[in-house]
């Protein structure tokens, strides 16, 4: 509700004065089987630690929310499009690069990104849409990726990328 509210309101803010205005959309890649594998314990504590690389990556400005089961969403103002790439893909190379402890095991992640910035017609909802359609590219792409959606079509940007693989093998390992 705190991330509605705020999304909201940034982008009333927006509306009246037109700075950039970014939204990124996270999901970790293939979090279910991590659960159904490791427990929803284990689960829990590894999202808090993703959280914190979240906010590492994050300036004072902008707004790091969880925005459902393994989803996080981060609303950027004040920001340029090379900036918003820039955060987008530094977090989802760190989130590849780390090493998640938890009780003696170390875990691998990976995560796809959907990045959008709000143009003067949107509204929250077709701002959602297409942040969400650019998150759905990352995932349909192979994951571990970055999208943006640039007002007509989603555009990879940097230098992620997942080797396919099937949906039932264990991404940890």
């Amino acid at each position: 509700r705190a991330f509605d509210q705020e999304l909201r309101s940034q982008l009333r803010d927006h509306q009246e004065n037109p700075e950039t205005l970014a939204l990124i959309l996270i999901d970790i890649d293939y979090f279910k089987n991590f659960n159904d594998r490791y427990g929803h314990q284990t689960g829990d504590h590894i999202l808090q630690q993703v959280a914190k690389v979240f906010k590492q990556v994050a300036r004072s400005s902008d707004i790091v929310a969880r925005y459902g089961g393994e989803e996080f969403a981060l609303i950027l103002p004040s920001s340029t499009k090379k900036s918003v790439l820039e955060i987008a893909e530094r977090t989802r190379s760190l989130v590849e690069g780390h090493r998640f402890d938890y009780q003696g095991l170390v875990h691998r992640l990976t995560i796809s990104v959907g990045v959008a910035l709000a143009g003067p017609e949107d509204d929250e909802q077709s701002f959602c849409e297409r942040v969400d359609a650019a998150l759905y590219s990352s995932k349909e792409s192979g994951r571990n990726s970055v999208h943006y959606h640039d007002g007509r079509a989603c555009v990879r940007f940097g230098s992620g990328f997942a080797a396919s693989r099937s949906k039932k093998e264990d991404p940890n390992n």
